[in-house]
């Protein structure tokens, strides 16, 4: 924000908390998370926490948020907000299935449509595993909603 000029377009790619609970449920290898009490504060709260897996190679401390927490922060910092959308959409998740479909070109050109068309739809932003925040540094004061 120090560095946008008013009126400038300023874009947040955050991860979806709701996207995370979809990857502990689909990967095996992370089921443990839900059980080990040093990650209850990631399920609860969306804080993670690099030390958890001992090796600086693994994933950073990190919030993960719901779209209204990311949408929360940018307007706390002045933004007005354009848009959110959904970057994964209704295709997070299933990536074999995604995979499969670009194979057929109409068909991946119908699906890719859908996916645009539905990437700001308030049930599908959440579940997304990433969320792309769009706003703009306002003229004078705070931020507020705007549609």
């Amino acid at each position: 924000m120090r560095v946008a000029r008013t009126g400038a377009s300023v874009f947040i790619s955050g991860i979806s908390l709701f996207g995370v609970y979809k990857t502990l449920l689909v990967s095996p290898r992370y089921e443990y998370e839900f059980t080990d009490g040093n990650h209850r504060e990631m399920l609860e709260r969306g804080i993670h926490r690099a030390s958890w897996h001992g090796e600086p190679t693994t994933f950073p401390d990190a919030w993960f948020c719901t779209p209204e927490q990311l949408r929360a922060l940018g307007e706390s910092h002045g933004l007005t907000t354009i848009e959110m959308a959904a970057l994964e959409g209704l295709s997070s998740h299933h990536r074999e299935a995604t995979e499969r479909l670009s194979r057929n070109d109409e068909a991946w050109r119908i699906w890719m449509d859908i996916l645009i068309r539905t990437s700001n739809e308030p049930s599908i932003l959440g579940s997304s595993e990433h969320i792309l925040y769009i706003g703009s540094k306002a003229q004078s004061g705070g931020g507020g909603r705007v549609r």
